[in-house]
């Protein structure tokens, strides 16, 4: 059993942001979730571009730079940006604090998703 991500619908995405290439493997690019994540986590949370603590492996949560309110938000904007649903597991992940573990956990779940014969 999967225990990162569960696919709810696999569809290519529209935006180039998230596809490196035809690929479906340079598709699933860590890198690039995390450029969209941060984007959004930064929004999200008004972290300002200059804000010296703020980094992709800061831990989000324990750093207050999202609250309650946030995290639903960020899960829900993952969950229709990428097409996954996020199981307990995934959640439950000491990876899921920080930009680049969300980033790696979700690449995960999309290269599970375009593997062949899944």
């Amino acid at each position: 059993m999967e225990t990162i991500t569960t696919v709810r619908e696999v569809e290519s995405t529209e935006s180039t942001e998230s596809t490196a290439g035809s690929d479906p493997e340079s598709a699933v690019d860590a890198a690039a979730v995390a450029e969209i994540l941060e984007r959004f986590v930064r929004t999200e949370g008004r972290i300002e571009d200059g804000d010296p603590d703020f980094t992709r492996e800061v831990d989000l949560f324990a750093s207050g730079y999202l609250d309650s309110l946030g995290t639903v938000h960020l899960i829900n904007h993952i969950e229709e940006r990428f097409r996954l649903e996020l199981d307990d597991d995934a959640l439950a992940d000491p990876s899921f604090g920080s930009i680049d573990g969300i980033s790696a956990i979700v690449a995960a779940g999309l290269r599970h998703a375009v593997r062949p014969g899944s």
